[in-house]
């Protein structure tokens, strides 16, 4: 049974046809997680939602994703959603997505997603909060945070967060992904 656990992440701000080539690449790299940026707020964006979900056999738990910024997260029948909170941050348009899930037979990890500020400072500050925010949740789980995909720039993300293990995917209009060993992650 693999030990590896894809995470891919999106910016949905992009047009019908851009979608639609998300969602050809979507399918053919079949990830385990997928992370939504920029998930429209209004009443009916949830039929969409849901309808690019089943379109990638992907589930949504639905949820208030206005709470996170905009950020929500997708995952796969082959693994196990044990729970997914939107969660805020200080600035009204800042928040964030958490899932907690595991692959079968594997201890479960922590897949978050984020939406912050496009200023710089206001980004590195509400990274330090969203870095604060996630590491108390993960310690009082005791469970490590497979991967991170946030609307910043990777090298941002590394700065504001240098000793972190799990899995960076940046958010951009084009698809991104990346593999995380969740047994190393565990045993780490």
């Amino acid at each position: 049974m693999s030990t590896r656990l894809n995470v891919a992440a999106y910016r949905w701000g992009a047009g019908r046809q851009e979608r639609a080539a998300a969602r050809a690449t979507l399918s053919s790299l079949a990830p385990d997680v997928l992370v939504l940026h920029r998930v429209p707020a209004h009443p009916f964006a949830g039929h969409r939602i849901a309808g690019f979900a089943d379109h990638l056999d992907l589930m949504w738990s639905g949820g208030p994703h206005r709470r996170s910024g905009g950020c929500t997260i997708l995952a796969s029948l082959r693994v196990d959603v044990l729970d997914e909170r939107h969660l805020p941050l200080s600035h009204p348009r800042n928040g964030y997505a958490v899932t907690r899930l595991r692959l079968p037979g594997h201890p479960p990890c922590l897949v978050v997603g984020a939406h912050l500020t496009a200023a710089a400072a206001d980004a590195a500050a509400e990274l330090g909060r969203l870095r604060e925010e996630v590491g108390r949740l993960s310690a009082s789980e005791g469970l490590p945070v497979a991967a991170l995909s946030a609307d910043v720039g990777p090298d941002v993300l590394s700065r504001a967060w240098p000793d972190f293990s799990g899995g960076i995917v940046p958010a951009r209009d084009e698809v991104t992904s990346t593999d995380v060993d969740t047994d190393r992650l565990a045993a780490g």
